[in-house]
């Protein structure tokens, strides 16, 4: 039938043996390709209708089915196209499931680069407070040294030669 389009019919007979040989032979000659087809359907036609009109007959029913040979030659044979189709959807099963790793991917990317900016953030804040704290034991120590226990500096006047008047702290 993907050659001619249509059923094949034999010679008209009423011996079933007969029909059943002619099945036979039209079935082994179609495996063979569409030459052998042609020879064999030819000569169980021209035994009721001569060779000429058996010849006419089968090239006919070759011709009328040549545009349909060419698309389905196009596309290839129906087990061809199921392989082809079957191929083409693993083929996209397979790219959704690299797609869906890629997202999983640059969401696991992201989740690392936001873990890392809250440890710089945190590494941050906390050299700042060392920083202040080591800033407030500089000026408790400043105060302590100058102010000592009292909490007020005690200043001392100087007075030096030239007028010039200096303060002292005095720091004992």
């Amino acid at each position: 039938r993907w050659e001619i389009g249509t059923k094949i019919c034999g010679r008209r007979t009423q011996d079933v043996r007969l029909a059943v040989a002619q099945r036979a032979q039209l079935i082994n000659a179609k495996e063979s390709g569409w030459p052998k087809l042609r020879e064999v359907w030819i000569g169980i036609l021209a035994a009721s209708r001569g060779e000429a009109k058996a010849t006419a007959i089968v090239d006919a029913a070759w011709s009328r089915h040549a545009p349909r040979r060419a698309a389905v030659k196009g596309r290839g044979r129906p087990s061809e196209m199921a392989e082809v189709r079957r191929k083409r959807k693993l083929l996209q099963a397979v790219q959704e499931v690299e797609k869906a790793l890629d997202v999983e991917g640059r969401e696991a990317d992201a989740a690392e680069r936001a873990r890392d900016k809250a440890q710089r953030v945190a590494d941050h804040e906390h050299a700042r407070t060392v920083r202040e704290q080591e800033r407030e034991h500089v000026l408790r120590r400043r105060r302590d040294l100058l102010c000592g226990a009292g909490g007020k500096p005690e200043l001392t006047s100087i007075s030096s030669p030239g007028s010039q008047r200096c303060f002292a702290f005095d720091l004992s």
